[in-house]
């Protein structure tokens, strides 16, 4: 029993900050539906078959919210190292005792997987676990900083507006096709947005109205937290936003809050949204409804 600290932790919960996969899957976050097509199926079973390596370390990186957590539990779930998944949300909760465990324990199976971990936080991990047992194996989640496709990295894009749409439906019963597929085009492939939007709507059916539903105080947080960026129009006047969006993929500044409020002036909605990136989404999406965008 003891080479399999998973099975310790589901029967005596010897550490309360790391889960298996069972409990993992129980997190509110983790129970949401979840559709895929062919694009993502395709990354399950890639993430799969690099996990299933003996001694592996894999790392996994996207934009926040565009859901790399859920992908690397649905790959877990469906492989032959469900049972042996211990989860970490951040790396505090890796503990130097299981790491040294993990270490002087020849035989023992444990597929560890520790979230929101940043580039260097991964270094140090993929080095402490270099020299593991076969049976060991470390897989971090993170955001990738640079923006650069990393060589071992497997970058996860998000998902598309027809996978988006199929999951706003399961949510709201009785949306049309249509106005579905309206929403998951607004959530720049974030499954997160996208399950928080419909279920929004779904407890408020008026927040089917667009300018209704950004001007709700949980979205603007949610905008700020998850938005990776946005496509501003071409015209010479949106430089300065096209620019400035730019930041949101390494950090938003107070800095860019006079071209995101400039735009969502001249966006000309009494909507009031909190925020830059708020104000810059909400803009967006009102310019392209705006049968008088593209003389702006």
């Amino acid at each position: 029993m003891l080479t399999f600290p998973a099975l310790v932790a589901r029967t005596v919960h010897i550490d309360v900050n790391l889960v298996e996969i069972g409990k993992w899957a129980s997190f509110k976050p983790m129970t949401n539906p979840y559709q895929s097509d062919e694009a993502v199926q395709g990354q399950l079973n890639e993430l799969r078959a690099r996990i299933e390596i003996a001694r592996s370390i894999t790392r996994i990186v996207g934009a926040p919210g565009n859901g790399k957590t859920r992908l690397v539990l649905e790959a877990l779930k469906g492989s032959a190292l469900s049972m042996s998944v211990l989860y970490a949300q951040q790396v505090g909760h890796l503990t130097p005792s299981l790491v040294s465990y993990l270490e002087h324990t020849p035989d023992v199976q444990c597929t560890v997987v520790v979230d929101e971990v940043n580039d260097n936080e991964a270094e140090l991990l993929s080095e402490r676990f270099s020299a593991m047992p076969d049976g060991v194996r470390l897989v971090t989640i993170g955001f990738n900083a640079s923006s650069r496709p990393r060589a071992k990295a497997l970058q996860v894009a998000g998902l598309s507006p027809q996978v988006l749409a199929a999951t706003i439906k399961t949510i709201v019963p009785g949306i049309d096709e249509e106005r579905a597929r309206s929403i998951a085009s607004e959530c720049h492939e974030s499954p997160k947005l996208a399950v928080l939007f419909a279920q929004l709507i779904n407890e408020d059916p008026t927040l089917l109205d667009p300018q209704r539903l950004l001007a709700d105080g949980e979205v603007q947080n949610a905008l700020d937290r998850y938005l990776p960026g946005l496509t501003a129009p071409s015209a010479p006047g949106w430089q300065a936003l096209s620019t400035t969006a730019l930041l949101m993929r390494l950090g938003w500044t107070d800095e860019a809050d006079f071209e995101a409020n400039d735009l969502f002036t001249r966006s000309g909605s009494t909507l009031r949204p909190r925020g830059a990136k708020s104000k810059c989404f909400m803009s967006n999406m009102v310019l392209r409804r705006s049968p008088d965008a593209s003389v702006m």
